[in-house]
């Protein structure tokens, strides 16, 4: 049954199209992903969908007995209210609908933070708030904008969980490829003329990308190749034919015969034009970012050693005792909970932070770059090129051609996408996508031995989160890491440092590695939900009763923290179990 309709929709800003004639449906039970890279209006196309903004051209059709739950890229909330507050009003005067404490609970929401102001709660833990008073009021059709942006790990598997048990229809938008892979069941890729739509996940799509391209090609080459074929016929025929002409004379059996052989030229002439009228396309290369890394000089073996290293805020403590050796080549990738310390930890191993107790000792030849996740490291003042070779001079880059170093900022930023007038706009105008690749510029504009780097593919499209872990893969250079990308950490990292209740556990592996290895733990863990035996029917049963208790709302506050504590570990282990 279609629950949704989009027919010939179109929007223009100015004088700009972002889309036209995007048709697509969506049917009962179908979780599709909305495709496209950075400015191709796919978050325009929800807020169409939604009524928050009006087509040019089009019409929009959502079953009117079908409750709908939307949760934009940046949720906005009103200052000074509760998480708690904000939850009971999403469902406030919605017959049949959940309960506030259940709903919150489903996302991590802890009872400390429930009554905090919406305001003092971290990206992620507002993106948690968003999808639970979505969730509260039940919705049949979900429009989820970026919903993994600024989740960590876990609230990334838990959300995967939930959108696998609904049973409505859900409409996605999501450069995540993990989360695309787990979650999607048809793909519709958003371009300027139109809509096509993919069957399967993210890989079959590119999958099928790939082979169109080959086939396109295949077709492209054979046709070129035809032309040729019929171009040299046709001049062939025709010098056999002026030939033949003049050597007849007064012939009339000769001139017969070339008259003949102009026919049979005329005959593949017009085999050449109606080839060229059926004319096969050059294939066309998406324009996608060059990303190189200039290879790091050999310096000392050991780059980073912290020893007993301990780090608290007041009586917060973040970690404890932690020994870390990195050396030169080490790609380290930080993950953890929302709110552990990976960054405080990443600014520790770079000496900008210091320690409550232990030493970190780092290599004095060492030279570093740092890319922080909110780009503050940008001057908003500067423009993208000041900005861009202000790197380039801090990085070393000799100064007596300044000719020579503008042509190589400008031939990077192209590389990047950032060409014409837009290397003369100034930070504080850019998206943040533009900022991120800003960043990246002066990443690649200089000589680095350490890069470090703190989100680096939020606000990034596919295309570049592809490039950039093909260019840090290949880098002989040492990378710390913070990321909750999994498929980025995948490809770029050959150590782990994990965050877990007060320690950093080191795991000498890959991300993938370091999951088999949390799911052995995870199946030999004490507690009732956790206890072998366990078949996936009987805990999602288990957490349906918990989640029953929960919105029972009579319980005491401990009772209420012991609900909570299990039905997060239930959904931990039937989230390793769905995996295994």
């Amino acid at each position: 049954m279609v629950v949704l309709r989009a027919t010939r929709l179109s929007k223009t800003y100015g004088i700009e199209t972002i889309f036209k004639n995007a048709s697509f449906e969506i049917s009962l039970g179908e979780r599709v992903a909305l495709f496209g890279p950075n400015g191709s209006g796919k978050s325009t196309l929800l807020r169409i969908m939604t009524g928050h903004e009006t087509p040019d051209d089009g019409q929009v059709w959502i079953n009117p007995e079908l409750r709908v739950g939307y949760v934009p890229q940046k949720p906005e909330f009103p200052e000074s209210v509760t998480p708690i507050s904000l939850c009971h009003a999403a469902i406030c005067g919605l017959a049949g609908t959940g309960n506030a404490e259940e709903a919150l609970s489903r996302f991590g929401i802890s009872k400390e933070m429930r009554t905090r102001r919406v305001e003092t709660l971290s990206a992620g833990e507002q993106t948690r708030l968003g999808l639970a008073c979505m969730w509260a009021i039940r919705p049949d059709i979900l429009l989820l904008d970026e919903p993994t942006c600024h989740l960590d790990i876990e609230g990334l598997e838990l959300l995967t969980d939930l959108m696998l048990s609904h049973k409505g229809a859900a409409l996605i938008v999501s450069h995540d490829r993990r989360f695309l892979d787990d979650v999607a069941m048809r793909l519709l890729e958003l371009t300027p003329d139109g809509i096509r739509s993919f069957s399967g996940n993210y890989s079959a799509y590119r999958m099928q990308k790939e082979a169109e391209f080959d086939a396109q090609t295949k077709a492209y080459i054979h046709y070129k190749r035809e032309e040729r074929r019929l171009q040299g016929k046709v001049s062939q025929q025709m010098e056999w034919f002026r030939s033949a002409h003049r050597s007849a004379g007064q012939n009339d059996f000769l001139r017969a015969k070339a008259k003949k052989g102009a026919r049979r030229a005329k005959a593949t002439a017009r085999r050449l034009e109606r080839l060229r009228k059926e004319k096969v396309a050059r294939p066309r290369v998406n324009d996608s970012p060059q990303m190189q890394m200039r290879q790091a000089e050999k310096t000392g073996v050991r780059m980073i050693l912290a020893e007993g290293a301990s780090k608290a805020f007041g009586s917060t403590l973040l970690f404890d005792r932690l020994d870390l050796a990195i050396s030169r080549g080490d790609h380290l990738g930080i993950i953890g909970p929302n709110g552990c310390g990976k960054t405080t930890l990443l600014h520790i191993l770079l000496g900008s932070e210091p320690l409550t107790a232990g030493t970190v000792w780092r290599s004095p030849s060492c030279r570093s770059f740092y890319m922080d996740q909110h780009y503050e490291t940008l001057d908003p003042n500067l423009t993208v090129l000041e900005a861009t070779m202000e790197a380039q001079l801090r990085g070393g880059a000799p100064c007596n051609d300044r000719g020579a170093q503008t042509q190589a900022a400008h031939d990077l930023l192209a590389s990047l996408l950032i060409r014409g007038a837009d290397v003369h706009k100034r930070i504080s105008v850019l998206s943040w996508g533009e900022r991120a690749r800003v960043s990246i510029a002066r990443m690649l504009i200089s000589d680095y031995d350490l890069i470090a780097l703190d989100e680096p593919t939020n606000n990034l499209d596919v295309e570049s989160r592809e490039a950039i872990e093909l260019c840090l893969a290949e880098w002989k250079g040492t990378l710390v890491v913070v990321s909750h990308d999994r498929r980025f950490l995948e490809h770029t990292c050959n150590m782990i440092a994990a965050f877990d209740s007060g320690k950093v556990n080191i795991f000498p592996g890959t991300y993938s590695e370091w999951e088999e290895h949390r799911k052995r733990n995870a199946a030999q863990a004490i507690g009732p939900a956790e206890k072998p035996g366990h078949t996936v029917l009987e805990l999602e049963h288990r957490l349906a009763l918990l989640c029953a208790r929960l919105s029972e709302g009579f319980q005491s506050d401990e009772e209420k923290a012991a609900i909570e504590k299990d039905f997060l570990a239930t959904a931990r282990v039937l989230s390793t179990m769905r995996r295994k």
